[in-house]
């Protein structure tokens, strides 16, 4: 009798205190909710930024290293996307390195600018939950940046901490002021100022490395020639300059013969970058030929460009000689 009283008792005592349990849980039941419902408002949510480099076209080869020509567009596209449970706005920056200049930038229907005059570009993307946008900049090297380099690119992103770019503060709108997405994910996101964005830490992509290569195409060192005018190198001698490296500034085109498909080759280990060989400025600070004054025209002024090294040269009649030649 005192043992089946103890078990009743136990099992009062039990059944009281899952009574208690849940209470206890249903009373925190709207606090998680008001928890899960705050998500939206979280500034930190996690973007990934992929960075690779476009060859031919906006979807094209997806390269993160890339030889490029000098003279020749590069394409960056930047993918962001949002692994978190809510949307988000992820306004995304890419600061160039030296050597570069963005002359175009592309969201879709996002909005995206090219900022401080082109040593920057941005966007702001509106994205759900798993979803993917891409942000593609177009990029031009710099006048006369010497060939064998390598610069290396980052792209950058926060949080703006509304979908709509609010959360308290005051956005300054980048210039272009005007430019705003349509219909990026059916809003209106706003592109707001970089630093107006509050200190969330950024995410930041891969590298990106562009190698900088300069085809040879030789600087006419046995003339003074200029476009369309005499020669004046060789006495006697009255036909049109026709040399590669020498271009009619009315059409910016060579005049002379160039290479098709120009190989990443040239002879010298610091051949300078310029496309032609008598108009400034010039990489290495010589043009390499001084067409005028006619009293004071000059062949073959460039400082590093020859490959082969003439003082090293030693010849005999009729004899074999090697001319070291550096190939870069």
């Amino acid at each position: 009798m005192y043992r089946k009283s103890h078990l009743s008792l136990f099992a009062w005592a039990a059944a009281i205190a899952f009574a208690l349990g849940m209470a206890f849980w249903l009373a925190l039941t709207p606090f998680a909710a008001a928890q899960a419902q705050s998500a939206p408002d979280d500034v930190t949510p996690p973007v990934v930024l992929k960075k690779f480099i476009a060859i031919d076209s906006e979807s094209g080869t997806q390269l993160v290293t890339e030889t490029v020509f000098t003279g020749n567009p590069v394409r960056f596209v930047v993918t962001a996307t949002n692994n978190h449970t809510a949307a988000v706005v992820a306004l995304v920056r890419d600061v160039l390195p030296a050597g570069l200049s963005a002359v175009a930038a592309n969201a879709g229907n996002c909005p995206a600018a090219v900022t401080d005059d082109g040593a920057a570009a941005m966007a702001a993307l509106y994205l759900e939950p798993g979803q993917t946008r891409p942000f593609v900049i177009k990029a031009k090297l710099t006048a006369e940046i010497g060939a064998a380099q390598a610069l290396t690119n980052t792209a950058g992103s926060t949080i703006i901490p509304t979908p709509l770019g609010g959360g308290g503060i005051n956005p300054t709108f980048v210039e272009p002021a005007a430019i705003q997405g349509i219909g990026c994910g059916g809003i209106n996101p706003a592109f707001v100022n970089w630093d107006a964005v509050p200190d969330n830490p950024p995410v930041v992509s891969n590298p990106a490395v562009v190698k900088i290569v300069a085809p040879d195409l030789g600087d006419a060192p046995d003339s003074t020639n200029h476009a369309a005018q005499l020669m004046r190198a060789y006495v006697g001698v009255n036909i049109p300059a026709q040399y590669p490296t020498v271009f009619d500034p009315a059409t910016g085109l060579p005049s002379g013969p160039y290479h098709r498909n120009a190989a990443p080759l040239h002879l010298g280990m610091q051949v300078s970058s310029e496309l032609e060989a008598d108009i400034g400025p010039d990489a290495d600070a010589v043009n390499n030929i001084r067409p005028v004054p006619a009293n004071n025209q000059r062949a073959n002024r460039d400082r590093y460009d020859d490959g082969v090294g003439v003082g090293q040269i030693s010849f005999a009649d009729c004899q074999v000689a090697t001319i070291p030649v550096r190939v870069f």
